[in-house]
């Protein structure tokens, strides 16, 4: 296996928030995070206690500072995205933003149409085949 493509700066800080609710999964996210990271950059974040199972978690809460860099990774409920949308310099998420956009066939066309108009030199144009969204007709 290849060395991971991360590049941290000297004196660069990540806040990491792993909720996964999965008890086989949840712990390999932090290993890998250990494993990647020195112990002298990273800093484990805790879920509040008081926060429902469908609530986002508040990152302006948990953090020390609101520029630091933060990698949230939880169920997709529980991102913090206004946050995300104050912050996308300095946070990263385990989500894409409009999941639909990719679980669903003919968003996922769309999106990819969109992404290789905007990237002519992407791989997804050559890797992804055309479709067309066929829209129920009115008879």
């Amino acid at each position: 296996m290849g060395e991971s493509a991360l590049v941290l700066r000297p004196g660069h800080h990540v806040q990491a928030l792993v909720a996964y609710e999965d008890a086989y999964v949840h712990p390999l996210i932090v290993s890998a995070l250990e494993a990647l990271f020195p112990p002298e950059s990273l800093t484990m974040l805790s879920k509040p206690p008081d926060t429902a199972k469908d609530d986002a978690i508040s990152l302006a809460r948990l953090l020390p500072d609101p520029k630091a860099n933060v990698l949230q990774i939880t169920p997709y409920e529980a991102i913090d995205w206004d946050f995300v949308a104050a912050h996308p310099g300095t946070c990263l998420v385990n989500s894409y933003m409009l999941r639909k956009a990719l679980i669903r066939k003919h968003y996922l066309a769309a999106t990819v149409e969109q992404w290789v108009a905007k990237r002519p030199d992407s791989v997804l144009k050559d890797h992804v085949k055309r479709s067309e969204a066929f829209e129920p007709g009115t008879e």
